[in-house]
């Protein structure tokens, strides 16, 4: 079966991308920095790329603890003051031979006072205008795998998916 497979958490994540079991595409973040061909759209401070979750002032350790994988993830947060929004997106890719894409992801979204929230959206070509396919808006205990099957709309020559930080 062709499979997309992204792996994220709200404050971090990995991704890879399968088509009948050859790779289209793989980001662990690892090196901690943004992977050239991704982008952050609103160019803002709240995503960074570390091992682990949220570290609250005054205490030693991470929310969780450690990445999913690897050593590195995307982590985005915000202060709570004032509502922030930022995308985190992928390179184009293409997914018109793809029988059916299927984005598997893992999301840690810790509780605060104030909770984050992650959507995720696709887009079909760099101009187009996103469409929201998930939303998560509760806290999660750790590390959650979740799957979503891609829309036939998404299965174009130019599919971007983007994990939006709120």
């Amino acid at each position: 079966k062709n499979k997309l497979k992204i792996s994220f958490c709200l404050l971090l994540f990995t991704l890879s991308i399968l088509k009948a079991n050859a790779q289209i595409i793989s980001t662990r973040f690892e090196g901690g920095v943004k992977p050239s061909d991704w982008t952050i759209e609103n160019l803002t401070s709240n995503w960074h790329f570390q091992n682990g979750g949220y570290k609250p002032p005054s205490t030693s350790y991470n929310h969780p603890s450690t990445a999913y994988s690897g050593s590195y993830n995307a982590m985005f947060i915000s202060n709570g003051i004032t509502t922030v929004t930022s995308k985190l997106y992928t390179p184009k890719m293409d997914l018109r031979n793809v029988v059916k894409p299927v984005l598997t992801f893992a999301h840690a979204q810790e509780l605060r006072s104030i909770n984050d929230k992650l959507r995720v959206y696709y887009r079909t070509s760099p101009t187009s205008a996103w469409v929201q396919i998930e939303e998560y808006i509760y806290a999660t205990v750790g590390w959650v795998q979740r799957q979503t099957i891609l829309p036939n709309a998404a299965k174009t020559q130019y599919c971007q998916i983007a994990f939006e930080g709120v």
